[in-house]
């Protein structure tokens, strides 16, 4: 049986004021995904037509074990996450919301 690829689209709301620096560290780090994560398939950044300050993220692994290299490689870049948070203070700090969510083919 082969690996099961791991989907999820993370639903993200910047903090007003915070938008130039969030694009910044966006487009660096979906740069660096891009070309240095071998196990992610899919990783792309899109902001809504409708209201600037919200984003979401696709992205699609191909195993569990390439997502969780993708996640130890945001704590590196970004610190670790705040007690009860899930995503890295240098980025959960711009944000206003956050909602991840995990998919799977149907």
């Amino acid at each position: 049986m082969s690996a099961k690829e791991v989907s999820l689209f993370a639903y993200l709301t910047v903090k007003e004021g915070s938008e130039e620096l969030f694009k910044q560290r966006l487009a660096n780090l979906v740069q660096r995904v891009r070309s240095e994560e071998e196990g992610c398939l899919r990783y792309e950044l899109y902001r809504r037509s409708d209201n600037p300050r919200e984003y979401v993220v696709v992205e699609k692994y191909c195993d569990q074990q390439a997502l969780d290299l993708h996640n130890a490689g945001l704590v590196q870049k970004f610190g670790e996450p705040a007690p009860g948070e899930g995503l890295p203070r240098g980025l959960a700090e711009l944000l206003e919301g956050a909602d991840l969510v995990f998919l799977e083919e149907a």
